[in-house]
């Protein structure tokens, strides 16, 4: 079986008295894509923190395409390829929806300061270059973020603003993208048209893994070939989601009480 592109071991963290994550281990392969479901406060997107350096964990190791990056700045793991999303909304609202993408390539871009000073020529080249990219992700997204790119990231609905942050994680070029709670905000029409867009960059993505935190469970059953569930910072249960669905620790997690 092919290595992970992602691994964890042992993952915790504390916060003072407090235990966000426990022992987590986790396993994700290139083209898998893998939902993290669970309560609230269950250590989901404490999860992507630590995997995306915001946090370094109290114990355990995280390995990114087979070097450990437990710890490694922020934008170090950006680089080597792994974007994300946030659930509160991270866009730069006064820029255009293309500057917003565009701001998304800047660890693919090589032209630094004094050379934009010195070679302005080579910096509009560039630039110009990293603007036909992003407006390729942009048609690839789905919805009419293209048709509406020269549009301010503030004018957008809320579906669209949701896709806009997926397309500036995909400007990176990632091996590994995750997706906090990408539906939040939407109703069943854009949920569903957010499958299909999702489905359609699997397709033309293949070898790109995708771990997504979500609480709908349309989305949760309908694309992941697999299902996490963290409970109370602890991994309950790690498999697809029929079987998931009737795990009686995840009905309880869930409902309160080992449901039948």
């Amino acid at each position: 079986m092919d290595e992970p592109v992602l691994r964890s071991l042992g993952l915790t963290i504390r916060f003072g008295g407090l235990v966000a994550l426990d022992q987590v281990d986790l396993e994700v392969r290139a083209g898998e894509i893998v939902a993290v479901i669970g309560p609230n406060g269950a250590g989901k997107s404490t999860l992507f923190n630590i995997i995306t350096g915001v946090y370094g964990p109290t114990e355990g190791r995280v390995w990114f395409d087979g070097k450990d990056i437990t710890g490694r700045p922020t934008h170090e793991i950006v680089a080597r390829g792994i974007a994300r999303t946030f659930q509160a909304s991270r866009l730069f609202a006064d820029l255009s929806v293309l500057d917003n993408v565009v701001l998304g390539l800047h660890t693919r871009t090589t032209t630094n300061v004094l050379e934009a000073m010195l070679l302005p020529g080579r910096s509009r080249r560039e630039l110009a270059r990293a603007a036909a990219t992003a407006e390729g992700i942009l048609e690839q997204i789905g919805g009419n973020l293209f048709e509406q790119r020269k549009r301010r990231a503030s004018e957008l609905a809320q579906a669209d603003r949701r896709r806009l942050e997926i397309a500036r994680a995909l400007a990176s070029q990632p091996k590994l993208l995750l997706l906090d709670e990408p539906t939040a905000g939407m109703d069943d029409n854009d949920t569903d048209a957010l499958i299909e867009d999702v489905r359609k960059l699997k397709a033309d993505r293949s070898d790109m893994a995708i771990v997504v935190v979500e609480h709908d469970m349309r989305l949760v059953a309908a694309l992941p070939e697999r299902v996490v569930v963290l409970d109370y910072g602890r991994k309950i249960a790690d498999a697809d989601f029929d079987t998931v669905r009737r795990d009686p620790r995840v009905q309880e997690a869930y409902l309160g009480s080992s449901a039948s």
